[in-house]
C-alpha cells in the first residue's frame, strides 16, 4: 500500500515538473528566438514602407519644401535609431 502511493505521488510529481520544465523551454526559445526575429520582420517593413512612402523627396529634392524632407528625415532616422537600439544588424 505504501510502495502504491509512493508511486502515485511520484508520477504525479514528475507529471508536474516535466510540463513545467516543457513550459519554461518553450518560454525561452519564444523570448531569445521568436521575437528578435518577428521584430526584426516588422522592422524591415517598416523601413520598406518609408522608403517608398518618401521615394519621391529623396529621389527628386528639388520639388519639395524644407518641412517634407526634415520630416521625412526624422522618420528615416527614427527608423535607424530603433534599428540599432533592438541590435538588429544587417
Amino acid at each position: 500500500m505504501k510502495s502504491e502511493l509512493f508511486k502515485i505521488f511520484l508520477t504525479s510529481g514528475l507529471t508536474i515538473f516535466g510540463g513545467l520544465f516543457i513550459y519554461v523551454i518553450g518560454q525561452l526559445i519564444s523570448k531569445f528566438f521568436i521575437e528578435p526575429i518577428h521584430k526584426q520582420s516588422r522592422c524591415i517593413g517598416e523601413i520598406y514602407y518609408s522608403l517608398i512612402f518618401y521615394a519621391d523627396l529623396y529621389g527628386n529634392p528639388d520639388n519639395d519644401s524644407k518641412e517634407e524632407r526634415n520630416e521625412a528625415k526624422r522618420k528615416l532616422r527614427g527608423i535607424c535609431r530603433f534599428t540599432y537600439g533592438n541590435n538588429i544588424y544587417y
